[in-house]
């Protein structure tokens, strides 16, 4: 038997119980999940094993010059070697769940359509992080533990640091992220807040994996993506900052490195730009 409630209210009847809950559509992101860059990168899908060699010309082939016949050059070439490496996204839907939300009656949004779809949007955004990543799979390092307890968080245990100016970068953080400590591969913090503004990071866990003895300042600590360190694929800032070593199996010299000019203290100005793509 239903009950209504038909008290008086302001000189008319409160009849509200009547009235049920109407959802509209769903409202669009707060957030850009698409990566434009990422969609126009042509992309194969026939790597099969764990790793690939790919022959690579280093140098022009044959001799040119004017006047006489000139003597044939030989070309160098080198084997870069491609790894495979394994990238996830992981949801998680309860029976309960899926079979409330079987119909629109019962909920606003299909869970299993929903859940999935979110998960693929974290994917995307998680392949973008690492796109123009370095591929060690941080997020930054530590520069000061601002405080341990106290800070107006609505959480058990949280703490909050400050990430380098050097290495922040806003797109690195997104609340609800799990997150590693480098000195702590056995535990893992949940990111509650993100004040882009002064590079601060908010995370709940045990103070254990934080080390607060010596805290993020003293021991400048990369915290990384979870499960992430020295596992993402290579990525651009890898890539096109690399001076020396090697990269894909190859010694970083001058036709195997990305042309590079510093611009510190200088606008990008379109000489700079003709002057790196000739």
């Amino acid at each position: 038997m239903a009950t209504f409630d038909f008290t008086a209210a302001g000189g008319t009847l409160n009849a509200d119980a009547l009235f049920k809950v109407n959802y509209y559509k769903k409202s669009e992101n707060m957030y850009n999940s698409a990566n434009v860059l990422l969609g126009r990168i042509k992309k194969k899908y026939d790597f099969t094993g764990r790793q690939r060699f790919c022959a690579t010309p280093l140098s022009y082939s044959g001799g040119v010059g004017s006047g006489t016949l000139p003597t044939a050059g030989v070309a160098t070439y080198s084997d870069a070697l491609i790894t495979s490496k394994k990238v996830y996204a992981v949801c998680q839907i309860e029976r309960e769940a899926i079979k409330a939300s079987a119909n629109d009656k019962g909920a606003f949004v299909r869970a299993t359509k929903e859940v999935v779809q979110k998960c693929v949007e974290s994917y995307m955004r998680n392949a973008s992080r690492i796109l123009f990543g370095s591929g060690d799979g941080s997020l930054g390092t530590g520069d000061t533990l601002v405080n341990v307890a106290g800070d107006g968080l609505s959480v058990a245990t949280a703490y909050t640091f400050t990430i380098s100016a050097a290495t922040f970068k806003e797109a690195n953080w997104e609340e609800n992220d799990i997150v590693q400590i480098d000195t702590a591969a056995d535990g893992d913090l949940t990111v509650v807040a993100v004040d882009a503004a002064n590079r601060l990071i908010s995370v709940t866990g045990s103070s254990t994996i934080l080390g607060l003895d010596t805290g993020l300042s003293g021991l400048a600590e990369v915290v990384y993506m979870q499960g992430s360190k020295n596992s993402d694929p290579a990525g651009l800032k890898g890539v096109l900052d690399a001076t020396n070593g090697f990269q894909f199996n190859i010694s970083v010299a001058r036709r195997w490195q990305a042309t590079q000019v510093d611009a510190t203290g200088n606008p990008v100005t379109e000489t700079m730009m003709n002057q790196v793509m000739l």
